[in-house]
């Protein structure tokens, strides 16, 4: 499913949501495209506000024959430019052919800082209950995307395995 987008971030979520599905194929989940999910939803005149019950979950699980859906929040996909000053490095002593100068300025200048939080969350399709949810925050000079990345697969790694039931016979 979507995720929420972050406020004042209008497409966070698919951003997010395409990134989650990307990285929950590469550890070996099933995933359906969300404009299949989108389409058989609408053929069954289910329209989801983003919020899952119980009810709603079972049902959007049957229609889509799933075991268990996967959503999330994004709180946060913030970008803010950041200046920084300048430097002015004074030489101890004239140097060769250069004996005028005795003072050197380095231009400061801006930068990106990016920030990204979110929640993501599994809930089982047959009991409507939250079997998994992790979140994380980071902050830095890497994008957002990057960002959002690197806290999706720690989140990930935090999914419970689950022991496959072998028949004995």
């Amino acid at each position: 499913m979507g995720f929420t987008d972050a406020p004042n971030a209008a497409g966070s979520g698919k951003e997010i949501a395409d990134i989650a599905g990307l990285e929950m194929l590469k550890k070996g989940y099933n995933i359906l495209e969300r404009n299949q999910v989108e389409f058989l939803l609408q053929e069954q005149k289910l329209g989801l506000s983003g919020v899952l019950d119980p009810q709603t979950a079972t049902q959007v699980g049957n229609i889509l024959g799933v075991k268990a859906i996967v959503t999330g929040t994004v709180g946060t996909y913030h970008r803010e430019k950041v200046y920084q000053g300048g430097a002015e490095i004074n030489l101890p002593w004239p140097m060769g052919p250069m004996k005028e100068l005795t003072r050197i300025f380095i231009p400061g200048g801006e930068t990106l800082k990016y920030e990204v939080s979110l929640t993501i969350k599994m809930v089982d399709v047959e009991t409507g209950i939250v079997v998994w949810i992790a979140s994380g925050s980071l902050s830095g000079s890497e994008t957002s995307a990057n960002l959002a990345k690197k806290i999706i697969i720690q989140c990930l790694k935090t999914i419970p395995l689950q022991k496959s039931k072998k028949k004995r016979g």
